[in-house]
């Protein structure tokens, strides 16, 4: 389980999202994420590098209308 620490827009529908976790990971990885309210799980590939922790970053593109 993450928690978000911040959320950054990058344009209007792109946002940098700053989870907090409890693990470790490498360059390459993904995570898959479930946002409350949407059915579907994605996977996202980590935009934050793994020595900057104890965070990820995954930027997204709102797809709302």
């Amino acid at each position: 389980m993450a928690s978000v620490i911040s959320l950054t827009p990058c344009s209007p529908q792109i946002y940098t999202l700053r989870l907090k976790v409890p693990f470790k990971f490498k360059p390459g990885q993904s995570v898959q994420a479930h946002f409350s309210g949407e059915h579907k799980k994605r996977h996202y590939s980590i935009s934050s590098s793994p020595t900057e922790g104890p965070f990820i970053e995954i930027t997204v593109k709102s797809e709302a209308g």
